[in-house]
């Protein structure tokens, strides 16, 4: 080989090798901030009413200790639907 043709073709390796790196920067910078979005939509999701039982359709009084059962079997909920995203999101990986 020519010694211009091995510069011009040392030339290309570098700027090949310098592209590459940068493309798998940004595809990482990429990911992440899709992964921002979704957290941010997440977090601005209206909050959900508490789902109590109405077994009479009257008014109903609830005592401090079964609003608190109430709460933490939502939040139970929340953390499970919460797993079963993560596990899916492994999978992909």
């Amino acid at each position: 080989m020519s010694k211009s043709f091995q510069k011009e073709f040392d030339k290309f390796k570098a700027k090949l090798l310098k592209m590459s790196v940068k493309n798998k920067v940004l595809e990482h910078e990429n990911k992440g901030l899709k992964k921002a979005i979704k957290l941010e939509q997440r977090r601005r999701k209206p909050r959900q009413a508490m789902k109590m039982p109405d077994e009479h359709g009257g008014a109903v009084i609830y005592t401090p200790s079964k609003v608190q059962a109430i709460h933490d079997a939502n939040a139970q909920k929340e953390q499970d639907e919460a797993q079963k995203l993560h596990q899916r999101q492994e999978r992909q990986l």
